[in-house]
């Protein structure tokens, strides 16, 4: 396995130094070709790049750095559509439109799926803004996330 490895990275930097044209056709034939003896193939669509410039997959983007540290980063089209969720139960909750067990309930989810990834500073920011609807509840004043939803989903957000 380790040998695969070494003979992939090595025919990867083959094809890295062709950089364009016929050139990277042929590297493109060759590597396909030293991959065929492996039991290996690429299809039409595979993209060959390094995975420094990461992969994007179910909503995240994976990073390989440099040091071997893999972070995952979420989408940037996930937490606006979470934050833009929070304001339209925001206005719905000072509406009487819904109740705040509701909106603990599609938070936590969403706060759940964004903390696969390395999202610490979206996470504290999004938790903020779901602790500033429930800013005049007095169950809530003072509790962390946590607590706040745990209070919340207890109690049945009345």
């Amino acid at each position: 396995m380790y040998e695969k490895i070494c003979t992939i990275q090595a025919l990867f930097r083959a094809y890295k130094r062709a950089r364009r044209g016929k050139r990277r056709k042929m590297a493109r034939f060759e590597y396909q070709e030293q991959l065929g003896k492996m039991g290996l193939e690429l299809n039409e669509k595979t993209e060959i790049f390094p995975l420094r410039h990461g992969i994007p997959f179910l909503g995240f983007h994976t990073y390989l750095c440099d040091d071997g540290h893999i972070y995952r980063r979420v989408n940037r089209q996930k937490v606006e559509q979470t934050r833009r969720r929070l304001k339209k139960f925001a206005k719905m909750y000072k509406e009487g439109r819904t109740t705040a067990q509701k909106i603990a309930a599609s938070y936590q989810g969403s706060r759940a799926y964004i903390k696969q990834g390395d999202t610490g500073a979206v996470i504290a920011k999004l938790d903020a803004l779901f602790l500033d609807i429930f800013k005049e509840d007095k169950g809530i004043n003072g509790l962390n996330i946590e607590q706040a939803l745990r209070h919340l989903n207890k109690s049945g957000g009345q």
